[in-house]
């Protein structure tokens, strides 16, 4: 929330409040900082490819420094399915959204794999809760 809805540098404000702005998501998912990030996961999540559901878990440990809830799994799921069909029918898109900021370049055939699991990171670190620390 640092660049939205904050107070100027001479008023002290004693909390931070919280904000909704759609710019804020926007900028975010857009942000290289945050898709380098999103690949970092990915890279780690990837690595559950016997479970799935090990990986999403995995990632809800990392990002949200909790456990996932038991209605978040099927929903997180669904778009890692999601994500994996559309990479792989575009490999060469897996490919450009790998290398964003200063990733080293993936093999085509693992590219949709680590796309999929970038979109999914992508999601849980724009959550309001992995943004806004209370």
């Amino acid at each position: 929330t640092f660049l939205f809805d904050s107070a100027q540098r001479r008023v002290c404000e004693v909390r931070t409040n919280r904000t909704n702005t759609p710019l804020q998501a926007l900028t975010l998912l857009n942000d290289t900082g945050m898709l380098e990030a999103s690949r970092a996961l990915a890279d780690m999540a990837s690595l559950q490819t016997a479970n799935p559901e090990n990986g999403l878990l995995e990632l809800g440990r990392h990002i949200l420094n909790r456990e996932l809830e038991s209605g978040e799994i099927p929903v997180l799921k669904r778009e890692l399915n999601e994500s994996l069909d559309y990479f792989a029918s575009a490999p060469d898109d897996a490919v450009l959204f790998t290398t964003v900021g200063q990733q080293r370049p993936l093999a085509t055939d693992k590219a949709p794999t680590i796309a999929a699991w970038m979109t999914v990171a992508s999601l849980m670190l724009n959550l309001d809760e992995a943004i806004t620390q209370e």
